[in-house]
């Protein structure tokens, strides 16, 4: 065990890492299995290599059940804690893999076992949640203050490279020969099957939700503060419970703030919410008991009024918008990637090293960006110049989809990784800067929800304005296609380079510290 000051830190806490991070990759690869081999795809369940629509549904719906899964994530971190979660979402992706697999084993190509692989596909993508949503959560219970920010960059880069995994595992183990007969799909999915009952298995045997003790004194305040909580909603006060504001007046949005009132007028309504609104404390719920959460559940009120609050902060919306548009716009691409390139001859292999290439790229950014924001604290300008770079990126990719251009295709597909990817941790930790004291988790939660749901009408409008387009939209820079996309990113530049949020968190963080050393200072010279 390793000590920091009076805390221990666990050796588990790498398992932990590992078990999650695995069970988040094994779930995100599921997400695109069938998006890089469209056409095979279509040949193997249909006989024919124009169902384009039918294949692409089977990657939407993990956005079209991201908001159920959100609930269920939800409610099952609030009553049983972390790994409730965790065990339900590896139960649900190994079931959801090992019914994609039994259909197509048992009953081949065909229309039939497409509806079944749609229900286990359900299954995956309600499950979802349960790890998108968690890596915060995981790294406040396990993690120290030195290592928190890391473990939460790994455990939710996991699901990158799940994308990643979902896009380069099918070409390589899917072909097709001139007669239209198509291979290796049964083998694909078996081995995404097995994958999952692997983490189903160390998920079950392994992962728990917290060590036996405190691994810092933010993890440590937060228990006391839920204790507090638990008191005052087992005991509210004549005529109801007080309704607090979630965000201080004096620390509104429309500007930095500038005084030290303002800071001790946040600080006041951060311990006032907390003791009132359990929902703001959700990632703080594993450390709890059983008997104790179903204390809190009369606490969900709460949500609405912070989600209205939220709402109703100009800086915040403008993140909600542009982030929904870019993560739609992100989403779409990734599923209709090879219909946009089959048009020039490109492979369904070619499609899936793009995707790598892209994915690849936006780990490295992601990286550096994390180290950043760590380092300078530069939220705001990474934010603005990420989504003006990756929107100029749409430009060059519009200009180089033609025929016989692979290695310009894999330059570009790289940067537009590079600069979009990292615009995930980038545009979260913006989030909490500008909404503090507001859940993180509701904050960043409303983002996801909201570029999900976009992104469905998005996918399909972009699998309409390729079909638009047609064999002839190859090697036009204005196509309907890359229209669309250069619209898209565009309008999403133009909408973030409107926001000015504050650094609320920061300010906060900094006052304290600048307290701490005065009275530190006073005592010494008395």
């Amino acid at each position: 065990m390793k000590m920091t000051g009076e805390y221990t830190l666990y050796p588990a806490r790498w398992l932990m890492l590992a078990l999650f991070s695995l069970s988040t990759c094994s779930n995100a690869a599921l997400w695109t299995t069938f998006a890089p081999i469209s056409t095979d795809a279509s040949t193997f369940f249909f006989a024919d290599t124009t169902s384009y629509v039918a294949i692409n549904m089977i990657a939407l719906l993990y956005q079209i059940f991201y908001l159920p899964g959100t609930i269920m994530a939800s409610v099952l971190v609030e009553r049983a804690g972390l790994r409730s979660a965790v065990v339900a979402g590896t139960a649900l992706t190994a079931a959801g893999a090992a019914v994609r697999y039994t259909a197509a084993h048992a009953l081949g190509g065909s229309a039939t076992s497409y509806a079944f692989v749609l229900c286990g596909q359900a299954l995956c993508a309600v499950a979802q949640p349960c790890f998108v949503n968690a890596p915060g959560l995981l790294a406040a219970n396990w993690f120290g203050a030195n290592e928190r920010d890391a473990a939460t960059t790994v455990a939710t880069l996991f699901a990158v490279i799940g994308n990643a995994v979902g896009q380069i595992m099918p070409p390589a183990m899917v072909s097709s020969d001139s007669e239209g007969n198509v291979t290796g799909v049964v083998s694909l999915l078996l081995s995404q099957a097995i994958l999952s009952v692997v983490c189903l298995l160390g998920v079950y045997f392994g992962f728990v939700s917290h060590p036996p003790t405190s691994p810092s004194s933010s993890t440590e305040e937060r228990d006391k503060i839920h204790s507090a909580g638990k008191l005052a909603a087992s005991s509210p006060p004549v005529g109801g419970e007080p309704t607090q504001p979630l965000i201080a007046p004096s620390a509104s949005s429309s500007g930095l703030m500038s005084d030290d009132s303002s800071l001790v007028t946040i600080d006041v309504t951060v311990a006032s919410s907390q003791n009132n609104n359990s929902r703001a404390l959700h990632s703080q719920a594993s450390v709890l008991t059983d008997s104790q959460r179903a204390d809190l559940h009369s606490k969900y009120g709460h949500v609405m009024s912070a989600a209205a609050s939220l709402l109703a902060d100009r800086n915040y919306r403008l993140l909600l918008l542009s982030f929904g548009l870019g993560l739609a716009l992100f989403n779409a691409l990734l599923t209709v990637l090879n219909n946009i390139l089959s048009p020039c001859g490109y492979t369904e292999d070619d499609a899936g090293g793009f995707a790598a290439a892209l994915i690849g790229a936006g780990l490295l950014g992601a990286a550096v960006a994390g180290w950043s924001m760590d380092t300078y604290h530069n939220y705001r300008p990474l934010l603005k110049g990420g989504f003006t770079m990756a929107a100029a990126t749409t430009f060059a990719l519009a200009a180089c989809v033609r025929a016989d251009n692979a290695a310009a295709l894999y330059s570009v597909f790289a940067l537009l990784g590079l600069f979009m990817i990292p615009m995930l941790p980038v545009m979260i930790e913006n989030s909490i800067e500008c909404t503090y004291p507001v859940s993180e988790e509701l904050s960043a939660g409303i983002l996801f929800a909201a570029g999900n749901v976009v992104g469905i009408p998005v996918t399909f409008l972009m699998q309409y304005t390729i079909d638009e387009g047609g064999d002839g939209a190859c090697g036009s820079f204005a196509s309907p296609v890359n229209l669309l996309i250069m619209a898209v990113a565009c309008m999403c530049s133009l909408v973030v380079m409107q926001y000015q949020g504050p650094y609320k968190r920061r300010m906060l963080e900094e006052a304290k510290e600048e307290r701490r050393k005065t009275a530190a200072g006073a005592g010494g010279a008395v």
